[in-house]
């Protein structure tokens, strides 16, 4: 499964694609400016994506919605210490939101969740969304294409 880290912070970056790349089958890409995030999912249709919202050269809510509508079958985690933005993210298409301070395990479990769920092709199975442990009032199950 291929993930893709958008964060401009090294630290969450680094952190966050050391955990990440100690799951099996997850293979990480970063990226550490927004315009970055836009080239790699672009280049690279991760399976799935973890977006903070805060950048120096833009705003993470940008690429999100791109994501949704270009790319509707990348599982998309917002990952951010903006939760008041947590069900504006949720409206706009993100699976799932996440306090970047609090909720680390969270996100692991919902990486775990997005490797599992995929076919060997790396889309989602049929129905695989709905079988999710992840709390039901922040999860929404990501389109086919």
């Amino acid at each position: 499964m291929k993930l893709l880290i958008v964060d401009n912070s090294m630290a969450v970056r680094v952190r966050l694609s050391d955990i990440c790349t100690s799951i099996a089958a997850v293979e990480v890409i970063q990226a550490a400016k927004l315009s970055e995030g836009f080239a790699q999912l672009r280049q690279f249709t991760p399976d799935a994506m973890i977006l903070d919202l805060k950048f120096p050269d833009g705003n993470g809510l940008d690429l999100l919605r791109y994501a949704r509508q270009s790319f509707p079958s990348v599982f998309t985690l917002v990952n951010s210490n903006s939760i008041s933005l947590r069900e504006h993210c949720l409206a706009l298409g993100a699976n799932h939101f996440f306090d970047k301070s609090l909720e680390v395990n969270g996100l692991v479990d919902a990486i775990i969740y997005c490797r599992d769920s995929r076919g060997a092709i790396g889309r989602p199975r049929a129905g695989a969304i709905n079988d999710s442990p992840l709390p039901a009032s922040s999860f929404t199950e990501p389109s086919q294409s």
